[in-house]
């Protein structure tokens, strides 16, 4: 099989179910070849009719309509859908939940096309993944973990910021200095309202901050 060039699926929030769930088993769609059942792996064919349940599942609470490949109304009923399986909602369905703030109308059906290859949304598809316990996912659980880490970065930059602008303004830290007096002051003043810190941590966390400053290092 065929790498992965995750960087073609990054730029892109829909997929279709094919490309799921070969990107959800870590194949690229591209390379196996559909039509061949046995050339497909058994972890694409297992996820192709989760998918497929999963999203039978938000047909059958939207009232929408699915159809067979002959374009015949295919009627959804309970015992279709497993006992807690989560839903996973296509792009036009998503668009009937949202349209307006009102729920899905009664009458809103698929079009034939799309309720042979409906798109999903990558948010969807993330949520779903989470939400049945799939823990082997190849793609989209790693890049939702991902945008996590960036946020988690972010918050750590914010913070690291308050901390050099406090430390400037408050006990006229001065990073062109080779000894710094603003270690001991601060643990001063933690000691003072009943909190501590070692002077070793002070420093580390004091000379990440200055990294995010323009200009020369901190020197220790």
């Amino acid at each position: 099989m065929e790498k992965v060039e995750h960087n073609l699926y990054d730029r892109r929030e829909q997929f279709d179910a094919w490309e799921a769930a070969c990107l959800i088993a870590g194949f690229e769609p591209a390379s196996i070849d559909r039509k061949d059942q046995h050339s497909v792996p058994s972890r694409v064919r297992t996820l192709l009719s989760m998918i497929d349940e999963a999203y039978r599942a938000a047909l059958l609470v939207s009232k929408a309509h699915v159809y067979d490949e002959n374009g015949a109304p295919v009627e959804c009923q309970l015992s279709d859908v497993s006992v807690g399986l989560a839903m996973l909602p296509s792009v036009g369905l998503r668009g009937a939940y949202s349209h307006e703030g009102q729920a899905a109308d009664d009458t809103y059906e698929d079009t034939r096309s799309s309720a042979r290859t409906p798109k999903f949304w990558r948010k969807d598809i993330e949520k779903w993944l989470t939400n049945i316990g799939w823990k082997e996912a190849r793609y989209f659980v790693a890049q939702q973990e991902s945008r996590e880490k960036t946020l988690a970065s972010r918050e750590r930059d914010s913070l690291l910021k308050l901390v050099i602008g406090m430390a400037v303004g408050g006990y006229g830290h001065n990073v062109e200095e080779e000894k710094q007096k603003t270690v001991t002051l601060i643990m001063q003043d933690m000691e003072r309202i009943g909190l501590s810190l070692s002077d070793e941590t002070i420093r580390k966390y004091l000379k990440e901050a200055t990294e995010l400053l323009p200009g020369k290092p901190h020197k220790d």
